[in-house]
C-alpha cells in the first residue's frame, strides 16, 4: 500500500498499476473481495488495462457474487476471447453458462457457452462430462421453454409438474 501511495505521489503510473495489481491479488487470495474490488478499480481508474486472465476470472466472480450477473457474463465472455487458449478462458465460459441457465434463465446463451467450453482447444478431459451435463440441462431448459411458449403458457401448471415441481396447479 505504501508503495502505491508513493507512486502516486511521484506521478509514476506504471508503478502505481503494478502495486494495486499486487495488492488486488494479494486481496483475492485472502478471499477479500471488496478489498479487491477497489484495488482493481484503482488500477482501471489510473488507465490500466492489461490483467492476467486468472486476476480477471477471479474479478468476474466478484461481479457475479455482488449480484451483478449480466457484466459478470459479458466480462467471462471477453475473458474468453481474450484468452481462448487458457483454462481460465474454458472456466469462464462454463461460468458464463452457469449463470446464464440458472440465474438469467437464458438458455440459449447457456448452450452457446457451453458448446464453446466443448470445443475449447484448451485440454479438458477432466471437465467433459461437467460440459456434457451442462449442454443437457441447456438443452432440456429450452426444450421445456419450447413447450411452454407452444401451449401460450397455458400449459404451464402441467409442465411445472413434469419439470418436478410439488403439485399441479389449478
Amino acid at each position: 500500500m505504501l508503495l502505491r501511495d508513493v507512486s502516486w505521489q511521484k506521478q509514476d503510473i506504471p508503478t502505481y498499476q503494478q502495486a494495486a495489481l499486487k495488492c488486488c491479488e494479494l486481496h483475492m487470495r485472502a478471499h477479500e473481495e471488496e478489498a479487491a474490488w477497489r484495488d482493481y478499480e484503482d488500477f482501471a481508474n489510473s488507465g490500466g488495462k492489461q490483467l492476467s486472465p486468472a486476476i480477471r476470472f477471479d474479478l468476474c466472480r466478484v461481479l457475479d457474487n455482488r449480484g451483478n450477473s449480466d457484466i459478470a457474463v459479458s466480462e467471462y465472455e471477453r475473458l474468453a476471447a481474450d484468452h481462448p487458449s487458457t483454462r481460465q478462458a474454458l472456466m469462464a465460459q462454463l461460468a458464463a453458462g452457469k449463470i446464464c441457465l440458472k440465474k438469467l434463465n437464458r438458455p440459449q446463451d447457456a448452450l452457446k457457452f457451453y458448446e464453446a467450453a466443448q470445443s475449447s482447444p484448451v485440454p479438458h478431459l477432466d471437465l467433459e462430462q461437467t460440459i456434457q451435463s451442462a449442454i443437457q440441462e441447456a438443452r432440456a431448459a429450452l426444450a421445456f421453454m419450447g413447450a411452454y411458449e407452444a401451449g401460450g403458457g397455458a400449459m404451464g401448471p402441467l409442465l411445472f409438474k413434469l419439470a418436478g415441481g410439488s403439485k399441479v396447479r389449478d
